[in-house]
């Protein structure tokens, strides 16, 4: 999870975050769907609220259904600010930017988050308009734009992507 040690500091200063996991993470290689629900059961609790949305994992994409499931999430928690992984990636490397769909993912953010400003869309929950969008899984080739200094809180960052052991 290469954003966690930004929420750990966001909710250490308050903030109230929410992670929005698109897939179960059903066809991983290391985990089970029940694995990875217990994963995210136990990393949400660190940070406040967690959400899953239960798109077919290694099957994310940038349709209508799923960006009206981002603008629904977007309306009803009504945040500020929403990280999303990098929505492309020329690279084949092996750290989690190589993910289809993870770069779907910020694709559908991006346009999800489009569609949570207009009122005629889902009109029965009031629209909403996002201050900020911050990409993280930044490919090597592209420079940040900002750098959280997340080195206070690694150990907790560790205890958190801790994968669930099998019982």
């Amino acid at each position: 999870m290469t954003i966690a040690g930004t929420m750990i500091r966001l909710v250490r200063s308050g903030r109230r975050v929410l992670s929005v996991a698109l897939t179960r993470g059903e066809k991983g290689t290391f985990g089970t769907e029940e694995t990875r629900r217990q994963e995210f059961a136990r990393r949400t609790r660190r940070w406040q609220d967690g959400r899953m949305l239960r798109l077919p994992d290694t099957e994310v994409v940038n349709d209508p259904p799923g960006r009206l499931k981002i603008a629904r999430v977007i309306r009803e928690h009504r945040p500020r600010i929403v990280f999303a992984p990098y929505h492309t990636n020329r690279f084949g490397h092996h750290d989690g930017s190589a993910n289809s769909d993870h770069w779907a993912a910020g694709q559908l953010v991006r346009d999800g988050m489009k569609l949570a400003r207009f009122r005629n869309v889902m009109p029965e929950i009031p629209s909403h308009d996002v201050d900020r969008l911050f990409y993280y899984m930044v490919p090597k080739d592209t420079l940040p734009t900002m750098v959280v200094d997340v080195s206070s809180v690694m150990d907790d960052v560790h205890r958190a992507i801790a994968p669930t052991r099998p019982r």
